[in-house]
């Protein structure tokens, strides 16, 4: 192998570690935590915005990006409906944090939009998903 090979295999990345499901379990029971604080009905947490977001999460982690749009120009409600979930309405929190899922919460509720997000009453449904640091909450109500 030539040092430029050698060179070049120190810079490809490296997978992210397989999501933790307890990872969505508490991102979703800090979530909710704030909800019920302010006395507003609890997420559900859904199988396929979870794989909406996991996906998202996976294609950040692999380019590197953190954006809203996503692989082939595809944004939220693109990939909530082609993981099977009937979007009428929606919202997505994405983040790059070096921390825990308490961590992406908190930074989460301090920015207007994602907390806006995590306190929607027209939501019902959540699904999150980590790659590496990045981090992707998508919510969303069924038609």
């Amino acid at each position: 192998m030539s040092w430029i090979s050698e060179l070049l295999n120190i810079f490809r990345p490296v997978a992210p570690a397989p999501p933790s499901v307890d990872d969505a379990e508490e991102m979703l029971r800090l979530t909710n935590l704030h909800r019920s604080q302010k006395q507003l009905p609890l997420y559900r947490h859904n199988a396929e915005l979870d794989e909406a977001a996991q996906k998202h999460a996976d294609w950040m982690f692999r380019h590197n990006r953190l954006d809203h749009v996503g692989e082939g120009g595809s944004e939220f409600p693109d990939r909530a409906r082609r993981a099977g979930y009937p979007m009428n309405t929606g919202g997505e929190s994405i983040n790059f944090v070096q921390g825990s899922p308490a961590d992406v919460i908190e930074d989460w509720m301090k920015r207007p939009c994602d907390r806006a997000n995590l306190l929607c009453r027209g939501y019902q449904d959540a699904g999150f998903g980590r790659a590496g640091n990045f981090f992707v909450a998508v919510f969303g109500s069924p038609m």
